[in-house]
Parts: structure tokens; C-alpha cells; sequence
């Protein structure tokens, strides 16, 4: 996922700043909690959408609402950082 991918992106810039400069090595960990709320936040927003659609398409219709989302790869595996 591509949260995930930023996550990890953010931790090896981390680990690389290690032994550099303090200022970045904050700059860097401050970005990467900005990447996790950030992708945390998405989440949220999908989950309304989801809660959305299916109270505006009515309750009949969640194994579609269910089937589309699965199809753009957002299972029930998909969890918060």
C-alpha cells in the first residue's frame, strides 16, 4: 500500500540520519508522524465513505458496497499504522 511505502521510506531516512545532523533527524521523525496521521486519516475517510454509501444505497446492497472495495484493495486486512 502506499501508506505503508511512505512509512517505510520515512523509518529508512531515519535510520540513514542516525549518525548526522539532530536537526534533521527531527525534521525526518516529525515528517514520518505526519505520513502516519496522514495515512491513518485516509483510512478514516474511506471508512465514512464506505458507512456513506451504504446508508445513501441502502442496506441491501452491501455485499456490492463489500465487493467493490475489496476489488480496489481495501480487504478487511487494511488497518491503521
Amino acid at each position: 500500500m502506499v501508506a505503508e511505502g511512505l512509512v517505510s521510506e520515512a523509518k529508512a531516512g531515519l535510520e540513514a540520519a542516525a549518525a548526522g545532523d539532530p536537526a534533521k533527524l527531527a525534521a525526518l521523525a516529525e515528517a514520518a508522524a505526519e505520513a502516519r496521521a496522514a495515512a491513518n486519516r485516509w483510512l478514516d475517510n474511506v471508512h465514512a465513505l464506505k458507512a456513506w454509501c451504504g446508508s445513501k444505497f441502502g442496506e441491501g446492497r452491501g455485499a456490492d458496497l463489500d465487493a467493490f472495495f475489496e476489488a480496489q484493495g481495501l480487504t478487511e486486512a487494511v488497518d491503521y499504522l
